[in-house]
């Protein structure tokens, strides 16, 4: 998966997090990102949207990881990415997280996006079909606490009031990751 500019915009916080990579050095790790490879990679690659982007490789039976941690958030908020699926054998899988007990605690999943076999998808539920190597603005509206969240595809909704995987009381983490 190919990830370029990303953001998390509340009501409340119009800043807790927005990265677009660019000025970042290619091939090297992504600043401010929390990163497990394994055999794969996760580096700063020319931009999907500017000038750099981040791509996650799975480069064997691991994968690889990048997560982005906030502060706990309680009201609504929004997250938004530009996504390429690049390889029609692997999968993305995109993580909306609540901490358990507050920032550096552990997290659990609250939304799991996957990316396979031409589905755009609500953990496997299928929403919306997608091409390889397209290049896709998506973005996930949530309220913590609610059991049921929002899902725009280059700025279409795609997904009215899908389900969530497991209820949470609020967000503190982004994951990428491969499957």
């Amino acid at each position: 998966i190919c990830c370029g500019i990303m953001k998390a915009i509340s009501c409340f916080d119009p800043s807790i997090f927005d990265d677009d990579f660019n000025g970042q050095g290619l091939g090297s790790n992504p600043i401010g990102w929390s990163l497990s490879e394994g055999n794969g990679a996760v580096n700063i690659v020319s931009g999907l949207e500017g000038d750099r982007a981040v791509n996650v490789a799975r480069l064997s039976s691991q994968n690889p990881t990048a997560n982005h941690y906030f502060s706990p958030q309680d009201e609504k908020i929004s997250f938004e990415f530009l996504a390429r699926h690049n390889s029609g054998s692997g999968r993305v899988r995109i993580e909306v997280e609540g901490a358990t007990s507050g920032f550096g605690a552990s997290f659990e999943d609250y939304i799991i996006l996957k990316m396979y076999n031409g589905w755009i998808r609500n953990n496997n539920a299928q929403v919306m079909q997608y091409s390889l190597n397209t290049i896709y603005r998506i973005k996930v509206e949530v309220l913590p606490n609610a059991n049921t969240f929002d899902l725009y595809v280059d700025e279409q909704l795609v997904g009215n009031d899908l389900p969530v995987y497991s209820t949470r009381n609020n967000v503190a983490r982004i994951s990428f990751t491969t499957e």
